[in-house]
């Protein structure tokens, strides 16, 4: 059995993308358990006697409820008892049927459904959808971008497209040898700006299978099979005007009516970040809990609207952590409130009372935060509370 020892890494989860510092330990650390001289209770020996030492890096699973260790900096974690061998094999978590047969990490670059691995952080595809959807807005061009669930974004799942309700391209897929059943796609974006609409989403299934997600577009399932592996191209445009795009290296596909179309291009996720330290600083002010969202990575439920001088910008983060925790932030500029009613008071608190929004004196830039169940608690008298993350698809509605 091969040995592996970590050696005093520090884990430092301050910044976009995940920093390590490592520094000689005083007493060796049998870090990820793999250790032929194991103690009765299953640690290794203090003093690792026999086993090859490599420097580990300590990473957390892309839902962030178990943490393990990796051999490189830029590799993600999938699950610290899975093999080495099959190590930046993304496939295997497919073919496994136990845990110890998927990868243990996978390389910078690679993916896992709707989990990307970015030079050691887990982020999502859906963040790459949403980049490129926003990078094809013309300039001072109002918009609306929304990228959540199936049943957020789209309004009719038992719509038949190609003799399959829209439901069967989206939900319940089989993958793998192993046959598990997978979403077919990951989180819908839909973008809207002048007459035009654009539909982007991560596929789990190939575009060319019976259930690839061309056949929800009303196309054959051969429609994108002209680009190339590795590569973002056009694959059509139908007699209706809509032009359908694939990126065959990180498997994302789009429907645009724009004639001028999409490039492919992102321009990254640098104004949610920047966000995600506003919610922080925010938040935490006001109860250290807070301090969390120093840790929002994943970006796959993502709202951005901008109308004349008001925007809307809000992120989602659904069951992540031990605790399975929910985290929400939205930020409101310079949108007409009602003057006479305190947003805060008026309408997040009865809405929602584990939300945070007390204390802002300017109603032109208003933020609220929440992390906590997706149930908040009753309200007042008993009745029961939807709550912030609940009514998540109608957080823009007030711009819309």
């Amino acid at each position: 059995m091969e040995k592996e020892v970590a050696r005093g890494v520090l884990l430092v989860l301050f910044t976009p993308i995940v920093l390590f510092l490592s520094a000689p330990s005083v007493t060796a650390v049998c870090g990820d358990g793999v250790c032929e001289n194991s103690e009765q209770n299953g640690g290794c020996k203090a003093d690792c006697s026999g086993a090859t030492f490599f420097e580990l890096f300590q990473k957390e699973s892309f839902a962030r409820k178990i943490k393990g260790f990796c051999r490189q900096p830029a590799h993600c974690l999938v699950t610290p008892v899975g093999a080495l061998a099959n190590t930046g094999k993304p496939e295997k978590f497919f073919d496994a049927n136990s845990a110890i047969e998927q990868p243990r990490c996978v390389f910078d670059g690679q993916f896992i459904l709707d989990h990307y691995c970015q030079e050691g952080s887990w982020i999502t595809r859906t963040s790459s959808v949403f980049s490129i959807m926003h990078n094809s807005v013309p300039a001072n061009t109002d918009f609306h971008i929304f990228c959540g669930r199936h049943e957020e974004v789209a309004n009719r799942l038992d719509l038949k497209f190609r003799g399959k309700r829209l439901k069967e391209y989206l939900k319940s897929c089989v993958k793998g040898q192993a046959g598990k059943v997978v979403d077919c796609v990951n989180n819908l974006c839909v973008l809207k700006y002048q007459d035009h609409v654009t539909l982007g989403t991560s596929y789990n299934v190939p575009l060319s299978s019976d259930r690839g997600f061309l056949g929800a577009l009303g196309q054959s399932a051969s429609a994108c099979n002209g680009v190339k592996d590795g590569t973002f191209g056009k694959c059509l445009t139908t007699p209706e005007g809509v032009s359908i795009f694939a990126h065959k290296g990180l498997d994302l596909v789009f429907a645009s009516t724009d004639p001028q179309g999409i490039d492919g291009v992102g321009v990254g996720l640098a104004t949610f970040i920047s966000q995600r330290k506003l919610f922080t600083d925010f938040g935490s002010s006001r109860d250290p809990l807070y301090d969390g969202f120093s840790r929002m990575l994943h970006f796959n439920n993502l709202i951005h609207l901008r109308k004349s001088v008001g925007s809307v910008l809000g992120a989602l983060e659904r069951n992540v952590e031990v605790d399975s925790r929910d985290m929400a932030g939205l930020r409101y500029q310079n949108i007409q409130f009602n003057q006479e009613e305190p947003p805060c008071l008026t309408y997040v608190k009865p809405l929602d009372r584990v939300a945070l929004c007390e204390g802002q004196e300017d109603d032109n830039d208003f933020i609220i935060v929440r992390i906590g169940p997706t149930a908040p608690p009753p309200s007042p008298g008993g009745r029961p509370a939807k709550g912030i993350v609940s009514l998540w698809g109608d957080a823009g509605a007030k711009i819309r």
